[in-house]
């Protein structure tokens, strides 16, 4: 039950089309720098028949953490660089465990 209760962040990611590899590089640079700021660890899964969709999870240390690394002009830069340069669609969420099954 110590599972439950943890916060995640989620994004739904669709990499330009032919940008899924500068995508990939920029987002381990942007979870690299996260872990800096409370990211405990990231996953980035890919579409296996379309590539450039993507999502990844992330697990925070708490909530104050994500927010404070969201507040930080390194986030809002690569934020924007995804929006503006590499993807076509970025959905964030922010999100509680409620289940585990190991």
């Amino acid at each position: 039950m110590a599972d439950i209760g943890k916060d995640y962040t989620s994004i739904i990611w669709q990499a330009k089309v032919g940008q899924e590899k500068n995508f990939i590089s920029t987002f381990q640079k942007f979870a690299t720098a996260a872990r800096k700021q409370g990211l405990i660890e990231a996953t980035l899964l890919q579409e296996v028949d379309k590539p450039n969709n993507l999502v990844s999870f992330g697990l925070w240390e708490n909530a104050e953490a994500y927010k404070k690394w969201q507040s930080t002009p390194e986030y809002k830069d690569y934020m924007a660089k995804f929006k503006e340069q590499l993807c076509d669609i970025v959905q964030p969420k922010f999100l509680k465990s409620v289940v585990k099954v190991k």
